[in-house]
């Protein structure tokens, strides 16, 4: 699960593997076929695989991609697309 708040971006794997980065911490967004990479600014990248079934990969990953998109240009993060 993926929640977009107003100063955080939480990952939500399961009860105990939540993980919150801030927005002003996050240089880059990176959406490739399977995945979306977060570029921190202090060089690291953090990866969450989309993991969908077909239906929702069809439905639900172009909405959870337009709701990040939405919010990095909101924050100015740049965003690249390798998904082609």
């Amino acid at each position: 699960v993926i929640r977009l708040e107003d100063a955080n971006l939480r990952l939500e794997r399961s009860l105990s593997r939540t993980r919150t980065i801030p927005w002003e911490s996050v240089s880059e967004l990176h959406f490739q076929l399977l995945k979306v990479d977060l570029v921190l600014k202090e060089g690291k990248s953090v990866k969450w695989n989309f993991n969908l079934s077909y239906t929702d990969n069809q439905i639900v990953k172009p909405q959870i991609i337009a709701a990040l998109d939405e919010f990095a240009a909101a924050k100015g993060i740049p965003v690249r697309d390798s998904r082609s």
